[in-house]
């Protein structure tokens, strides 16, 4: 039986992952048409490492995390936009070898850490069973004004309105739900809806039924949250993607 403390811990829980599944399934669709799918998985390490350094830097000033990591994710996306201005053909390999190197320095700062390893652990994977009510109401206007700009203005779906507002976006959902859930959340859906009528729809059903599923399992069998987040994106874009394919074929 599902008890009240339960109930408490799962909703903030489930109304960051609608967010989320909303707001990554707009971009994500994008970043799939545009060939930079490795993106989300470079600033949202960036973005990390921010949050890293300003622990490091000002362990008591948690209001400042915020802003120091939102200033690397939008240097970030700035000087990605900028290479595929001047390089295209090779913007890919500069993102990849960007998160590379933004992992790398996190591991090194945190080498000598005392809890190092757990800091790492929560970044790559999050904790999304403890985010707070607070936390909600703090980034959920973050995620309705994108998802309002992204419908009432299109010009900024390109151009370096996009890498704004996905550096923005992204900067809250690594520390709501960590690196391989952003990613996850922005490619998996992305992928299943390619295809579909309605590809929007499609993302947005499957993110809200994977981190449906997701938060009750990782309940159920009291197993991390952030990786069967991940597995349950799987799941849930096979599924769609396989049931799409088999309907066209009838």
């Amino acid at each position: 039986m599902i008890s009240m403390e339960m109930i408490e811990i799962i909703i903030p829980a489930i109304l960051i992952g609608v967010f989320i599944s909303f707001t990554h399934g707009l971009f994500g669709i994008k970043i799939l048409k545009r060939g930079i799918v490795f993106i989300d998985l470079a600033i949202a390490q960036i973005a990390g490492l921010g949050l890293i350094i300003a622990n490091m830097i000002f362990p008591e000033h948690q209001w400042s995390y915020q802003f120091i990591a939102l200033f690397f994710a939008i240097s970030s996306s700035l000087f990605f936009y900028y290479i595929e201005k001047i390089a295209p053909d090779i913007q890919e390999a500069i993102i990849g070898c960007s998160f590379i190197f933004a992992a790398s320095l996190s591991i090194l700062f945190l080498a000598n850490h005392a809890h190092g390893g757990d800091e790492i652990k929560y970044l790559l994977s999050g904790q999304i069973l403890f985010v707070t009510m607070t936390e909600v109401i703090l980034h959920a206007p973050i995620y309705i004004i994108i998802t309002i700009i992204w419908f009432v203005k299109p010009n900024f779906r390109s151009g370096i309105g996009f890498y704004l507002c996905f550096a923005i976006l992204i900067t809250s959902s690594v520390q709501l739900v960590g690196v391989y859930v952003v990613f996850a959340s922005l490619i998996l859906p992305a992928i299943c809806a390619r295809n579909h009528k309605s590809p929007i729809i499609a993302a947005w059903l499957c993110g809200i039924a994977a981190v449906i599923m997701g938060m009750i399992f990782s309940i159920i069998l009291d197993l991390p949250s952030g990786p069967l987040l991940v597995v349950s994106y799987v799941l849930t874009a096979t599924i769609i993607t396989f049931y799409t394919s088999n309907t066209k074929h009838l």
